[in-house]
């Protein structure tokens, strides 16, 4: 027990003597932190972002409806053009025939009712067809705009068929915003006069990306107007499909697939296709994890060079405090103590860098994720992350310099 009790008291002594030391060098300890500190950060705000990015990716896709795994199936007419006028894609025929395949536990049409955007909407150019994003305002808009008016109360109300276009759009229709301005754009053969143009903005929506719609051009117009002129749309070209427990989502949405580009109601004049998840995610997970693996080696670089430093530092201390290590030995103090000791600065240098990195990367993730469209994700992996890389180098780069500072003659120290 007294033992015990020594070694602790020993410990601390030892910790606090460490402290000391580099609270006394605080200008040459910060340094030497700094590349600690770098490489964490990247590394953290990386993974932050990228299990951020991931979760928003699986909730967005996989389709998990109250612990149900969903598949998403569209239907895409063989004319663009008449894309947004379907009417009745998925019947309840078709319905009760997916409904019949194996695997399938239920069907359902996906709500639109609060939608406030529409994806993949086509609107005729001079050259060619933009497939946009489709904004539906409920309410009066206070956007800053480039040029023009924003859509009023009265325009909802009176169901006017007025639209705010995007900058870039404006400049690919019309060469200028300014010129844009009472000009008139299609959509779904109405005519929506254009009062104000917008600067350009990413739409918060992933569903942009693999629906053809470009994110960055899009058109809004009151939701009271789009819904007086195409009531039709009410009836969505899309279908939730629900997958049993226990079966390959993939699997089943191709034969659901197949089914209905043989027998659906729409076969004819178009093509039934669903998002297939797994291929996305596996897109996005190598992207996510060339980009880690390419940080994390220059990240590696940082970490190796901070490691140097923290050795260097190290030897420097040893060499300034010859006289105190000879004392300390002369009193008593063991080889084993004083190598303890300097393997706790190094240590200390290090965990503390990582501490003070990993704070950072995450502030740093928080502040960039304010400019995307998902939140940031931390974990107890990049904790641990971070707490195992920083004691790692920590130790590998003092043990030596500990060793050495161990080992001095001390008759020579004295002399």
């Amino acid at each position: 027990m007294n033992k015990r009790r020594g070694f602790h008291m020993k410990f601390s002594v030892l910790l606090g003597s460490a402290l000391h030391s580099l609270k006394g060098n605080a200008r040459r300890t910060i340094l030497t932190m700094l590349g600690i500190i770098i490489g964490i950060a990247a590394v953290i705000t990386i993974m932050s972002l990228g299990k951020g990015f991931q979760k928003m990716a699986v909730s967005g896709l996989a389709g998990e409806d109250n612990g149900k795994v969903t598949v998403q199936f569209f239907y895409q007419p063989d004319n663009p053009q008449s894309v947004r006028k379907v009417e009745k894609a998925f019947s309840k025929q078709d319905r009760i025939g997916v409904e019949s395949i194996e695997g399938v536990s239920g069907t359902e049409i996906p709500e639109t009712k609060e939608q406030n955007y529409i994806f993949g909407v086509s609107i005729p150019t001079k050259k060619s067809t933009e497939h946009v994003v489709l904004g539906l305002e409920k309410s009066a808009t206070k956007e800053s705009l480039t040029v023009g008016e924003n859509i009023s109360q009265v325009d909802i109300d009176a169901n006017k068929k007025v639209a705010i276009i995007d900058e870039e759009l404006a400049k690919l229709l019309f060469s200028s915003p300014k010129q844009a301005l009472g000009h008139g754009v299609t959509i779904d053969g109405e005519v929506y006069y254009i009062k104000g143009v917008k600067p350009t903005s990413k739409v918060d929506a992933l569903q942009a990306i693999f629906t053809g719609a470009d994110p960055y051009k899009a058109v809004h117009i009151p939701a009271t107007t789009h819904q007086h002129y195409h009531k039709k749309e009410e009836n969505v070209n899309g279908l939730k499909v629900f997958i049993k427990p226990g079966y390959v989502a993939k699997d089943v949405a191709k034969k659901v697939e197949t089914h209905l580009n043989e027998v659906g109601s729409k076969h004819t004049s178009g093509k039934y296709t669903f998002i297939d998840v797994a291929a996305q995610m596996d897109i996005i997970g190598k992207v996510l994890d060339g980009l880690t693996y390419f940080v994390s080696a220059v990240a590696g670089i940082s970490l190796f060079i901070a490691g140097v430093g923290v050795m260097n530092m190290m030897y420097i201390s040893v060499s300034e405090r010859t006289k105190e290590i000879g004392i300390r030995r002369a009193m008593g103090a063991t080889k084993g103590s004083i190598q303890l000791q300097f393997l706790l600065e190094g240590i200390m240098i290090t965990s503390i860098g990582g501490i003070i990195g990993y704070v950072t990367g995450v502030l740093l993730a928080m502040l960039i994720s304010n400019f995307l469209p998902f939140k940031i994700y931390t974990d107890w992996t990049a904790v641990a992350l971070t707490v195992g890389v920083s004691v790692f180098i920590g130790i590998v780069f003092s043990v030596f310099p500990a060793k050495s500072a161990a080992n001095k003659d001390v008759i020579e120290i004295l002399r």
